[in-house]
């Protein structure tokens, strides 16, 4: 029997938490040779955290590990059993297997470098925004273009002055 992909569900955020458990358990009961690797897609994006741009990771697919194991009912039993697991993704009736072209192309876009990475917030023409940063921190203004790859918006401001009679 060969090693196939499952997807395992967890708590959100313990993704890693889930991985560390996993490969431990692995390592305790010396299972290297039905177990495969356990795997977290993730993506940077960019934030923006007090006026500046940070680079941050963030999970692909929340909630979810992807285990590749020879399936059998004491390991997927004692998965189930691991801390922060909540069961395994599919029907009731089966876990079907995901194909080694459906995990190629996560792991290849997880992996690919890429010029830059996607915005964490996506922004539409005509949209209502705050200024951060700049001359105009602090203004409002409504986005007119959207360059995405300079990661730019051009936003116009409108300035009113109040006039006061004298």
């Amino acid at each position: 029997m060969s090693m196939q992909w499952y997807i395992i569900h967890t708590y959100s955020g313990f993704e890693k938490k889930v991985k560390e458990s996993l490969e431990s358990r692995v390592a305790a009961f010396s299972l290297q040779d039905k177990i495969g690797r356990v795997l977290i897609p993730t993506e940077d994006v960019v934030e923006v955290r007090g006026g500046k741009k940070v680079v941050a990771s963030r999970m692909s697919y929340p909630a979810m590990c992807w285990w590749k194991w020879i399936w059998t009912k004491h390991l997927a039993q004692s998965c189930a059993h691991t801390p922060r697991v909540t069961g395994f993704v599919g029907s009731a009736t089966g876990r079907p297997p995901l194909s080694e072209s459906e995990v190629d192309a996560i792991i290849n876009r997880v992996h690919t470098p890429q010029d830059r990475p996607k915005p964490k917030v996506v922004y539409e023409r005509n949209e209502q925004v705050r200024i951060v940063d700049g001359p105009f921190a602090n203004f409002n203004g409504t986005v007119e273009e959207i360059d995405n790859d300079h990661s730019r918006l051009k936003v116009s401001v409108t300035i009113s002055r109040a006039l006061h009679a004298g």
